[in-house]
């Protein structure tokens, strides 16, 4: 029987939103998923509900100021904070009973593909992971990104495709701050930390990404040490997790998170 748990988690000084999907049995495999740039983890409900039911234990969270209560809303300082508010989860998750401790996996997808991707190269206490949508670096990546036009000034035709994301995705944070952008985006280069990856990675990638280019995640994959797979899934958009590719990035992430 499959249990779910909304909660708080403590990560700095902030408790965060967290949900954590618990199937049967003792000592499984647990997995931590990783929201996008002004994403929030319910994006990741069908994500988790599938490998929970494939038998893994799946914990979904709210980055710092991403959620409506939290207490600098807008302010996403992805390659520091993110990435802490990251390890508290997979300490938390590692901490549970019902859960084996050297079976632990990561996933996201756009920021949250990226910080995979630092995750995997950061904690050993990660052996398996799979990066949708990662980029390898940030100032790049955002010079033809809608979301830098958007706090900086947008275009009247980046104001049209911004708003007509933001009905798709109503949850998205509607304001970030420019240290948010200089912290998550200017100075971030994951590619750098790709080099020192070796556990096994996969990589997702849409052939109709509309904001990471497939060279972007490319750069990453050909960075990585250790085995390594890359999945072109045909049509697929940038934001894999709620797309019409979804079910098949979800069963290549079950697959290779099942060799655990």
């Amino acid at each position: 029987m499959v249990k779910v748990k909304e909660f708080k988690m403590k990560s700095g000084e902030e408790y965060l939103n967290a949900r954590l999907c618990l199937p049967s049995g003792e000592k499984v495999p647990g997995v931590v998923v990783a929201h996008g740039y002004s994403g929030v983890k319910e994006e990741y409900n069908e994500l988790a509900d599938f490998l929970c039911d494939k038998g893994m234990a799946v914990l979904q969270f709210d980055a710092r100021g991403t959620a409506e209560d939290s207490v600098l809303q807008g302010n996403l300082l992805c390659m520091t904070e993110w990435i802490e508010d990251a390890a508290n989860a997979v300490s938390l998750l590692a901490g549970i009973p019902e859960i084996d401790e050297d079976r632990i996996a990561f996933t996201g997808c756009s920021m949250g593909g990226a910080n995979t991707i630092a995750m995997a190269a950061l904690d050993i206490r990660i052996k398996r992971a799979a990066a949708m949508a990662p980029f390898a670096d940030g100032k790049k990546m955002i010079e033809e990104n809608y979301l830098v036009s958007y706090a900086l000034g947008m275009k009247e035709e980046d104001c049209r495709v911004y708003e007509e994301e933001r009905k798709r995705r109503p949850y998205m944070v509607s304001h970030v701050t420019a240290s948010s952008l200089w912290n998550s985006f200017m100075m971030y280069r994951p590619e750098r930390l790709a080099k020192e990856v070796r556990i096994p990675t996969l990589i997702l990638h849409g052939t109709a990404d509309e904001i990471v280019s497939r060279e972007q995640s490319a750069r990453i994959y050909d960075s990585l040490g250790g085995e390594k797979r890359m999945v072109e899934l045909i049509n697929g958009p940038h934001h894999i997790p709620e797309s019409q590719v979804r079910y098949e990035a979800f069963e290549e992430i079950a697959q290779w998170f099942s060799y655990m």
